[in-house]
């Protein structure tokens, strides 16, 4: 066996300390001749700087310290450089058997007693260091001292040539580190928990380990080979401590050289390094006995010989008061067994317990207590961590063994075995199978031991643990406390919930009751005739929309919606500026004057001064020179149509009754002034609706004066009798005078003979109606009698309103209402066609504004003011001549500009759409069925009595009816004036009539086969027609034409069904289908836009079919019993439904009822049979639909408008989105 030097810096294996590759190439360069910087190694491996800064250095020293044979200290065994040792004293040097940082180790000969020593020579540079000189003698001192069977003895100290030395028995063996790096690097450490059998070459002292032997000293092993010279000095392993020759590890000749080592040799394993252990700690206890401490007790400072012995060496830091935390040449490895007291300057024997429990540790794991490489955290991990227990690393390790090591190993020195002996004799007991004494440390104890370590991470740790106690307790309690707290919470919240829950359910039913109530309101407030029938009622609608919000049943919202929309046809006022007290303001009676948009109004102050006052703030704006002295009365002013002129009649400042015209543009003087003959109360002035003109009387004199572009008298007329009130016609070439039971219509530009109008009461006023077709008269005994100039001045009376003198009447300026107000303080609106009162104000209204949007009032408390009215609604009545007719058929332009109505007694008339003005008028029937504008809008065609014509819009258009008769163009006829129906295709190429004889035909408005024709017009085409004749029905009235021209059919009242044609081919075209309806009138047929549904109207129901199958999709039931009228949108997607009174609308895919549109003034839309069903038509553009009524008028409903306002309500049936820009006229597409 060899001894078990330490390994030098130049040949420590990596697995122990990383900065052997440094060191070997720190060594081959320094022996190379360099010089290498220490600072290149710091850089390199920062994380060593100390020991590469201490022990680099001394290496340098030691090298430099070698003979120059060699070149290097230790190459040839050489203490003083130049120097080759042979002998000292009376020692003869074999050969080197070990190296360190404080010493060379030589194998010799004592020659006086003949026996093998291991020579210990204290290197030359080390003399200059005194500490090392002296701890060298120390170390001597102590080993002498101690003579015990497990300790190196010493036997003698010497000097030679100034080298120390002292001489020790040489051991036959290898340290234990050694050991351990032969353990670690054999398959065995790796692989024996497998329980498999390996193969492996070990050395004597690694395999006694493994075998049974109860004291170690049977040795399996034969002789050591004394060939010693054959060794390589290149492989020394020396330290200080080797006192044996050197050998490799697997040179020992054992018995078998390849030894089975087995899971059986586990267990002697761990009982042989229990014995190690006995003995180790027996050598100690001796020591300590004599009062030595070792304090550097490692595997490496344990030789294990062949007859497993285990030696303590090297005691050069017993006793040691110097440097006890380096040890030259092994840094780190010292710190990794040191003791933790130690780090805290002190140490007694449990101490050396503590290193030999890490290296027990060490032997049972094969692995360090402490790995860490880094000196200041391997500190912290030797004063502060624990190590894993051995059995976590190996089960197999017994736990007994583990308890003696682990006790062996406690931080705190009073827990460790308290002596070496008591560490013997539990290991002793292991061996032997006893019961051992040592238990672990409970938990309690090593937390105290811990705190005692470490004060104020204890405190802390303990602050925390009572803080988390605290937490928790208080977390608890507060749990309980918010556990409570939370029931009573959850408690409340469910009464309260509860209570929540009735009182909503208690709001809910009162607003179902408010909205019950608010619909009554508007209801009410509709059908009152009195001002709010609109305004209010729309309010409350609102209101109860807005109450009910997201709740209201789709039934509520059609009420709701339906009712909103009756409202908004009613005319109506509400207050926009009223003056409760106005004590510069008299009650005028109609003399004061009001601009055209109804801002400003002219009267006289307190003073009698004539000035001009905003009526919203009533400040005067404007300031007349005129002073009226007449303290009985008030002057009559008027102002011009242009707000630019005003007149005044009354008495000046001159005591004179005259006539004076202001320019307000330049009120300086007045820039006509006249004085008249009259009375101070007569209303005998006006400006002409261009202001251009003004007339007035004087006497029996009506003067007509030019105001540009000269101000002079162009006319001075005699009259027949005096006048009290004159007005000027549509034009400025009539104007009607008043007197007593005359009105007299006067033409004061052609000087005409006067038409005097009968008059049966005296006339207090009158209007004339912007169109110039009614004339309305106010008498003194309450009734207004309203003419019609174009039925030659029929009159019609109202005596049904005012119950006192009528004072004032006036047209609107659209000519649609009349107003009149009497001495009953009462202002009635009028429709004047049908002479039907649409509404009873209390106060006295005094003057329409330009737009009709605001009326001014006097209230006979001195009160001024203005109305807004509703004058613009979404429906307008369009009358025809006379009010007793029927409206048959209505039709738009294809550019929508002009309305065609066919009235079935007073023949056609068309309008221009955009301002209701009447083109042309004339009765080409004695009885019209049918008018249709073409698609190319270049003729109308039109059926009646037994024709079917067409006129040219270009001559319809000139009003000239002579003419138009002229260019008429028939295109079929008969004998009798039996109504004759007809429809036209979209594109206007068929023509489909219905005749007496029950034929239908189908004409084609196209040019003849094989002709080109495409550059002549529509309505040039005459001369193409090609005729097709079918039989039909015998009762069939009605005909339709499809729009893509593929179906006609045709039916009656007196059928019982409908008969359906396929029209597709046209030279044979024949009937494929009759389509039985039995037990009910049959009506008018209508085909959607994209022909694919046709819907026939009867007398309870209208009947919706599929014309790919012509089978029955839908029926919709009537409101009321009896035929109507049924058109679909241009677009398809409304279908509006005529019932008796009012129009639905429903979806035309769904037929779900979308809104109700009932007439403003009740007119029925059809007398209940098929032939007096009103005309039903929607505008190209969706945005009007017109509806013929009974009394000879149309309603002509805005829908876009509806749906603007519907929509502020909240109550339109179309998407928000699609309603966002209305204005194009597009809403109902996509």
């Amino acid at each position: 066996m060899t001894g078990n030097p330490e390994d030098p810096p130049n040949t420590r294996s990596n697995v122990i300390d990383p900065l052997g590759p440094l060191l070997d190439e720190f060594l081959e360069r320094f022996r190379a001749g360099e010089n290498p910087s220490i600072s290149e190694f710091v850089r390199r491996a920062p994380e060593y700087e100390l020991e590469i800064r201490d022990l680099f250095p001394t290496l340098a020293t030691l090298e430099q310290a070698g003979d120059g044979d060699g070149g290097t200290f230790g190459a040839n065994g050489s203490i003083v450089p130049g120097i080759k040792l042979h002998r000292l004293g009376e020692y003869c040097i074999l050969r080197e058997i070990g190296r360190g940082g404080m010493g060379i180790v030589y194998e010799a000969e004592q020659e006086s007693l003949g026996r093998h020593v291991a020579l210990k020579v204290l290197p030359n540079y080390a003399l200059f260091d005194p500490k090392h000189l002296h701890r060298f003698h120390r170390e001597a001192r102590a080993a002498a001292q101690l003579h015990h069977s497990n300790i190196v003895p010493v036997f003698g100290v010497g000097e030679d040539r100034g080298i120390h030395y002292y001489a020790m028995q040489y051991i036959n063996g290898l340290g234990l580190d050694a050991v351990l790096n032969e353990l670690r690097s054999s398959r065995f450490s790796s692989d024996r928990k497998k329980k498999d059998v390996h193969r492996v070459k070990t050395s004597p002292e690694t395999e006694r380990l493994f075998v049974e032997s109860p004291l170690l000293d049977q040795p399996r092993c034969k002789s050591v080979n004394n060939s010693l010279e054959k060794n390589n000095a290149s492989s020394k392993r020396g330290s200080e401590e080797a006192i044996g020759p050197v050998v490799e590890p697997n040179s020992v000749v054992i018995t078998n050289p390849e030894s089975v080592v087995t899971s059986a040799s586990d267990t002697n394993y761990y009982r042989n390094v229990a014995r190690l252990g006995k003995q180790i700690a027996g050598a100690l206890s001796y020591a300590h006995s004599i009062g030595v401490l070792h304090r550097d007790i490692k595997p490496s400072n344990l030789l294990l010989d062949a007859q497993g012995q285990v030696w303590v060496t090297d005691f050069g830091l017993a006793k040691s008061v110097g440097d006890d935390l380096t040890h030259t040449g092994d840094l780190v490895g010292t710190l990794r067994y040191m003791a933790p007291e130690r780090f805290r300057g002190w140490s007694d024997p449990r101490s050396d317990i503590y290193s030999l429990g890490l290296t027990l540790y060490e032997l049972l794991t094969l692995q360090p207590a402490f790995d860490q490489k880094d000196r200041t955290r391997l500190i912290k991990q030797v004063t502060q961590d624990f190590p894993i227990r051995p059995r976590k690393i190996d089960p197999q390790i017994p736990r007994d063994l583990e308890t003696i090591v682990l006790k062996a190993i406690e931080k705190e020195p009073s827990v460790r075995f308290q002596s070496a002996e008591e560490l013997e004799a539990d290991l002793i007991r292991f061996v032997d199978g006893r019961p051992i004494h040592a238990r672990r440390a409970s938990t309690y104890e090593v937390l105290a031991l811990w705190c005692r370590r470490n004060p104020p991470l204890a405190t802390l740790t303990v602050t925390v643990c009572l803080l988390i106690v605290c937490l928790a307790v208080g977390g608890i309690l507060g749990t309980w406390r918010l556990r409570a707290e939370n029931t009573k919470a959850l408690r409340n919240l469910a009464r309260a919930t509860k209570a929540e829950s009735r009182e909503r359910t208690a709001r809910q039913l009162a607003d179902l009751h408010a909205y019950d109530a608010l619909l009554a309101t508007a209801r009410a407030r509709r059908w009152s005739g009195r001002p709010g029938q609109s305004f209010q009622s729309l309010k409350a609608i609102e209101q109860a929309a807005s109450l009910v919000g997201n709740d209201l049943t789709q039934q509520q919202v059609l009420d709701l919606r339906n009712e909103a929309i009756a409202a908004m046809t009613l005319f109506d006022v509400e207050t926009d500026v009223r003056h409760e007290q106005s004590p510069t303001v008299h009650a005028s009676h109609h003399r004061w004057a009001y601009d055209s948009g109804i801002e400003k109004f002219a009267s006289t102050d307190n003073q009698g001064k004539l000035v001009i006052r905003d009526l919203k703030g009533l400040q005067v704006v404007q300031t007349l020179p005129a002073m009226h002295t007449d303290a009985e009365s008030l002057p009559y002013l008027r102002y011009s149509p242009n707000d630019r002129y005003l007149g005044a009649r009354g008495v000046w400042d001159d005591g004179k009754l005259a006539v004076r015209i202001y320019d307000l543009w330049s009120p300086a003087e007045p820039i006509f002034s006249q004085d008249i003959i009259g009375t101070i109360f007569q209303r005998n002035l006006e400006f002409s609706r261009d202001s251009s003109l003004c007339v007035y009387a004087s006497g029996y004199q009506l003067i007509v004066l030019q105001l540009v572009p000269t101000v002079e008298v162009l006319h001075n007329l005699q009259l027949e009798h005096e006048t009290d009130f004159v007005c000027f016609g549509p034009t400025n070439e009539q104007v009607l005078t008043g007197r007593e039971d005359k009105l007299t219509q006067v033409d004061i530009m052609n000087f005409t003979s006067p038409r005097t109008l009968p008059m049966p009461e005296r006339v207090i006023d009158a209007d004339w109606s912007p169109d110039g077709r009614f004339i309305a008269a106010g008498c003194r005994d309450g009734s207004v009698i309203i003419f019609d100039t174009r039925k030659d001045y029929n009159s019609r009376k109202i005596t049904d309103g005012h119950r006192n003198e009528v004072r004032y009447v006036q047209f609107d300026s659209k000519g649609s209402w009349l107003l009149s107000t009497s001495w009953d303080a009462t202002t009635r609106i009028w429709d004047p066609f049908l002479s039907q009162e649409v509404l009873c104000i209390d106060g006295t209204a005094s003057q329409f504004s330009e737009t009709s949007e605001m009326l001014s009032f006097e209230l006979a408390n001195s009160l001024v003011g203005r109305w807004r009215t509703s004058a613009n609604a979404v429906c307008q009545s369009i009358w025809g001549l006379d009010h007793r007719g029927e409206i048959v058929d209505i039709d738009f332009s294809s550019d929508g500009e002009y309305m065609v109505t066919a009235s079935r007694f007073e023949g056609l008339t068309m309008r221009r759409l955009n301002d209701r003005t009447v083109i042309a008028q004339w009765r080409p029937y004695y009885e019209t069925r049918n008018a249709r504008f073409s698609p190319d809008g270049q003729s109308l065609l039109t059926s009646g009595s037994g024709r079917v014509d067409r006129w040219p819009i270009e001559v319809i258009r000139q009003g000239d009816i002579e003419k138009l008769l002229q260019r008429r163009q028939t295109l079929a006829s008969g004998d009798v004036n039996f109504p004759t129906e007809m429809d036209i295709t979209a594109d206007g190429q068929l023509i489909a009539s219905m005749y007496f004889d029950n034929v239908r035909r189908i004409q084609t408005a196209g040019p003849q086969r094989g002709e080109d024709c495409s550059d002549i017009p529509v309505s040039n085409r005459t001369e193409n027609l090609m005729d097709i004749q079918l039989r039909g029905h015998n009762s069939a009235w009605f005909v339709a034409i499809s729009p893509n021209g593929r179906w006609g059919v045709s039916t009656g009242k007196g059928a019982s069904g409908f008969q359906v044609t396929d029209l597709e081919n046209l030279d044979h075209a024949q009937e494929v289908q009759s389509v039985s309806l039995p037990g009910s009138y049959l009506g008018l047929l209508a085909f959607s836009p994209d022909s694919k549904q046709c819907i026939c109207s009867t007398s309870t129901e209208y009947q919706v079919f599929d014309t790919s199958t012509w089978t029955k999709t839908a029926s919709i039931s009537r409101a009321i019993t009896g035929v109507g009228e049924a058109q679909f949108s241009c677009d398809g997607r409304l279908l509006a439904l005529e019932d008796q009174f009012e129009i639905r609308l429903l979806d035309a895919k769904t037929y779900q009822l979308q809104a109700v549109l009932p007439g403003p003034l009740g007119e029925q839309l059809n007398s209940g049979y098929p032939e007096g069903a009103g005309g039903l038509r929607f505008s190209p553009d969706n945005r009007y639909l017109a509806v013929g009524t009974q009394r000879n008028t149309v309603q002509l409903w805005d829908i876009e408008k509806i749906h603007q306002r519907l929509q502020v309500l909240g109550l339109d049936w179309l998407h928000e989105a699609q309603t966002e820009n209305l204005t194009t006229r597009d809403y109902l597409s996509d």
